[in-house]
């Protein structure tokens, strides 16, 4: 009774690849509407029209190939497999397997190395890859360790993938949008980039459900946030491009149709400039990023709030609006539970946290009462001169200028908190006497 059993299935297994090979035949011949491209480049240019229309095209081979899939005892029949990511798990077998053996004949020129390829992604049960935060505004020479889990790495350094290919196309971010933000014409310089292992890799939904998500959500959570405390770091305005999962092995890459997936921040406020920015400092990079993870909770949200102000304080254009910005910036970090002469305690205790000669303190005592006026007169009357000029330190600084340098002022403070791990007790620090640090 096993004999004629066994000759079925060997039949199966012919029927699998006759039927590939005869796919794999047709379609390397076929000919595309998509310029000069080939149709391997077609299947993965980063134009989502083109790679769709021509994934269309081999669509009904897939289909024939999933019948033969299920009869063929190498496989597991009828019972689906899901391919799990960094955030999740994308369906692969055995709906979605057909179109990836036709390109995967493509890609290698032989069937046989297809039906192989399958197996071998079926049997991987861990499988290792990456998480990459690709970031607008914070160019860097080399690889820099900021925690022990997260790096940062030029662009041109990431392991190849879709994702990358996309966002390293000149004209990715191009359209006809009536709205052109600088953005749209400068790819990201760097990304953050975090290890992962993923196990299972591929499993049975009916067996293993409900996997647990919060390592994803506290990666995430860490990747927006070492983002946010490089905004001192020069300062700079970093900006979240995209995010995605690539697996280190090329095959398993392959495999998962969450791989070619990007997750993108809404960015309420545009940059009004281009990102020209200096190369990060890895050393002042690293010390910010690891001492500010490093905050007590309480103190790193307010930490958190006043980096995000600063951020945006370098993103608007508008005089009065990054006065305001500053101003809550400064507030957060400075203020107390007491609504009385703010400004008067915003300029005193930073400029007492900042330190240096008496013709430095007053200079920036100057400045931070000029940014105050700024934001005073766009709140009150709803405009800013921006021609008019005062003098500070014996030099005429106009109001971009007063603002420029107050945003250094609250970078440098901001700066000093995260390294002291807290934030003064206020009703000490205004009676206490403070070493100077000239």
């Amino acid at each position: 009774m096993q004999e004629p059993q066994q000759k079925i299935i060997k039949h199966e297994a012919v029927s699998l690849l006759e039927e590939l090979t005869a796919a794999y035949q047709h379609i390397s011949v076929m000919k595309i509407t998509t310029g000069e491209l080939s149709l391997l480049e077609a299947l993965d240019s980063p134009n989502s029209e083109i790679s769709a229309k021509v994934t269309s095209q081999i669509h009904d081979w897939g289909k024939k190939l999933q019948v033969l899939l299920v009869k063929d005892d190498r496989f597991p029949g009828n019972s689906v497999r899901i391919v799990r990511g960094d955030g999740g798990g994308s369906g692969f077998y055995p709906n979605f397997v057909g179109v990836s053996l036709v390109r995967i004949a493509l890609q290698t020129g032989s069937p046989e190395a297809a039906i192989a390829w399958l197996q071998k992604v079926l049997a991987t049960t861990t499988a290792t890859g990456k998480t990459i935060h690709a970031l607008w505004g914070v160019p860097v020479e080399q690889e820099i360790q900021l925690t022990p889990q997260v790096k940062i790495v030029p662009i041109d350094e990431l392991p190849d993938s879709v994702q990358k290919r996309r966002i390293t196309e000149g004209s990715y971010y191009q359209n006809m949008s009536l709205v052109m933000p600088m953005l749209n014409y400068e790819q990201p310089q760097s990304a953050l980039m975090i290890d992962r292992q993923i196990k299972p890799f591929i499993y049975d939904p009916d067996v293993q459900q409900n996997f647990n998500k919060d390592e994803y959500l506290q990666t995430n959570e860490l990747l927006l946030d070492v983002t946010l405390a490089l905004t001192v770091v020069g300062p700079r305005v970093p900006i979240s491009a995209a995010q995605w999962f690539t697996f280190d092995d090329p095959d398993l890459e392959k495999a998962g149709i969450s791989s070619g997936i990007r997750r993108s921040q809404m960015l309420e406020i545009l940059p009004n400039q281009s990102s020209d920015y200096p190369v990060l400092d890895p050393v002042e990079a690293s010390q910010i990023v690891q001492a500010y993870l490093a905050l007590h909770i309480e103190t790193r949200d307010k930490v958190r709030v006043a980096l995000q102000r600063l951020n945006q304080a370098q993103r608007r254009r508008n005089i009065g609006d990054r006065a305001v910005e500053l101003s809550i910036a400064f507030e957060t970090l400075l203020g107390d539970n007491a609504n009385t002469e703010m400004t008067h305690k915003i300029k005193v205790r930073s400029v007492r946290l900042i330190g240096g000669t008496d013709k430095v303190r007053k200079k920036n005592a100057a400045i931070i009462n000029k940014a105050y006026d700024i934001r005073s007169k766009l709140v009150h009357k709803g405009a800013v001169k921006t021609a008019k000029s005062v003098t500070i330190d014996g030099q005429p600084m106009s109001p971009e200028s007063i603002i420029d340098h107050a945003i250094l002022l609250c970078a440098d403070l901001t700066k000093i908190i995260i390294r002291r791990g807290s934030i003064p007790n206020w009703a000490d620090f205004d009676i206490a006497e403070q070493p100077r640090t000239d």
